[in-house]
């Protein structure tokens, strides 16, 4: 059973994602801020992250940092799914697409669709 782990504030969303990727037969890991979520991929060690940038007490951004350097989660696979448009993330986070397997926007993704991503990525990346 593969484990993901959703770094998400927004408690109806984070049911959402959780609720379609349990359907997918994942081992559901789940994390409301920053902090949290570093804690739990360091615990865990999931197979992939779905990572909101905009989260509280350490942001998405610093997060993907940390994660990207701590030789022993750097490489999980981490995707952004975030508000943010893409160019003003980049504007403002130019190396993070180097950092990132994905980038989805909420307002523009259904969970079905993120999931059908994940499992593409992890399938062919195994």
């Amino acid at each position: 059973m593969r484990k993901l782990l959703i770094i998400e504030d927004d408690p109806i969303l984070l049911k959402m994602y959780a609720n379609r990727f349990k359907k997918g037969d994942y081992q559901i890991i789940t994390a409301t801020d920053g902090e949290q979520g570093f804690g739990e991929t360091v615990k865990n060690r999931p197979d992939f992250i779905i990572l909101d940038l905009r989260i509280p007490k350490v942001d998405g951004f610093e997060v993907l940092k940390r994660l990207k350097s701590t030789p022993a989660v750097e490489d999980i696979p981490v995707a952004a799914l975030t508000v943010v448009q893409k160019d003003l993330v980049l504007k403002d986070n130019p190396d993070l697409m180097s950092k990132v397997v994905a980038y989805w926007r909420k307002d523009q993704v259904t969970p079905s669709e993120v999931f059908q991503n994940v499992e593409k990525y992890l399938n062919t990346h195994a």
